[in-house]
């Protein structure tokens, strides 16, 4: 009898151990499908997160290759317009110097003849032997050594002036 006692008593402590090893087994594997699902949504999450974000990025990368290519074009407009107004300043400054020269040309031709009627008359007023000595004095005044007049070598000495000009000037 103790034998069979002891018999059903291991059985029943055996029994017992194979319950609570198959509770925990279960028990372990319920919580492991609940981490699992827990962890597969949290997964679903994340995803989700990370293709708003780089539908989000690419929203703004568009947005600002747009302003880039705005502002370059911009750019180009401006540095047309500038240009432009170089080129128009250029011709205005030409224009403007090439008026001024004809017109202190024009002032120093007059004034070279005014000198050479004064000229006169003071050699008419003086007389034969002074005279030569002024004249001598007032032609280094109004005339450079070629005996052209000062004017025609300002003229040359533009920088805006052509070379056809120059030649043209230089031959008067």
């Amino acid at each position: 009898m103790k034998r069979t006692v002891r018999k059903e008593l291991v059985l029943a402590i055996g029994i017992c151990l194979i319950a609570v090893l198959i509770a925990g087994c279960e028990r372990q594997s319920l919580s492991n499908a609940r981490e699992d699902k827990l962890a597969a949504y949290e997964n679903k999450q994340l995803k989700e997160q990370v293709a708003q974000q780089e539908k989000e990025f690419g929203e703004q990368t568009a947005q600002l290759e747009k302003k880039i290519k705005e502002q370059n074009r911009l750019l180009r407009e401006c540095q047309q317009k500038k240009e432009i107004l170089e080129e128009k300043f250029e011709e205005q400054v030409h224009t403007s110097v090439s008026n001024m020269m004809d017109i202190f040309g024009d002032t120093t031709e007059q004034l070279a003849q005014e000198n050479d009627q004064l000229k006169a008359q003071v050699e008419e007023l003086q007389g034969p032997g002074r005279a030569s000595t002024f004249n001598s004095v007032s032609n280094g005044f109004s005339r450079t050594l070629s005996g052209r007049p000062l004017h025609n070598r300002a003229v040359c000495c533009a920088g805006n002036v052509s070379a056809s000009r120059r030649r043209q000037v230089l031959q008067t």
